[in-house]
């Protein structure tokens, strides 16, 4: 039996706004190009099937309206581009908070109203039951805030006002150089081994949205069991200290 031979997908057939401008200077003769108005020729300078040319100039159809105010339809890179990014918006799996009005009121009765973390919303949910059978996670929660998936709920209304959100790809920046520079995964290998006394981890805790500027100061000795620690706690000012015992 003769096996049926397939066409293959070309590679990078794809289009972005890249590749969406260079065929409007082709189409239309601009910036320089060659007027080129064949769909097979396009197809092969831009390593594409003819049907995905065809496809993209209907994408981009604009009509403009000449001096004489007669109208000629013409492919515009900007408005197939915005085309474009208006369809990726609905690709992927659905989210799981889905039409799940109930539950969004109640997350924006904890977040909003009674300035509840999202950890605290889920700890809530454990001890006091879920609203309805949606659930998640810390880590999901996190991403529905930021996104703005929550009707008014949004990073600002998180106890440090979404300041530690970073987007993903972008460059961390510090403010100061030289904090940056000693990393905790350039300790030496004796702390790890925890053999040897005198290595201490530090830590703060700060204190929700519209609380009192208090701040829990933690010193943890590494050689010793994990449960004994020295605490510190801010009253206002530097000066003002508690200094805990060591259990």
């Amino acid at each position: 039996m003769e096996s049926i031979s397939r066409k293959e997908r070309k590679e990078n057939s794809c289009f972005n706004y890249e590749k969406r401008r260079l065929l409007e200077g082709y189409l239309l003769g601009k910036q320089g190009y060659p007027k080129i108005k064949k769909r097979s020729q396009l197809a092969r300078i831009f390593g594409c099937d003819r049907k995905t040319i065809y496809n993209e100039i209907k994408r981009g159809l604009v009509e403009h309206t000449r001096s004489d105010l007669s109208t000629v339809w013409e492919y515009n890179a900007d408005y197939a581009q915005l085309d474009a990014d208006w369809e990726n918006t609905s690709r992927g799996r659905p989210l799981k908070l889905g039409k799940d009005f109930i539950l969004c009121e109640k997350i924006h009765h904890l977040i909003v109203e009674k300035h509840y973390s999202p950890y605290a919303v889920i700890e809530y949910f454990k001890h006091n039951g879920w609203s309805t059978k949606t659930r998640m996670c810390e880590k999901t929660l996190y991403n529905w805030v930021n996104a703005e998936h929550i009707p008014k709920v949004s990073r600002t209304a998180l106890a440090n006002k979404g300041v530690k959100y970073r987007a993903k790809g972008s460059t961390r920046r510090f403010s100061r150089t030289k904090c940056a520079e000693r990393s905790i995964d350039t300790r030496p290998k004796e702390v790890e081994e925890r053999k040897t006394f005198g290595h201490w981890e530090l830590d703060t805790i700060q204190g929700g949205k519209n609380t009192p500027t208090d701040c829990l100061f933690t010193m943890t000795e590494r050689k010793r069991s994990k449960g004994k620690r020295k605490t510190r706690a801010y009253q206002g000012s530097k000066k003002q200290a508690w200094y805990g015992k060591i259990r």
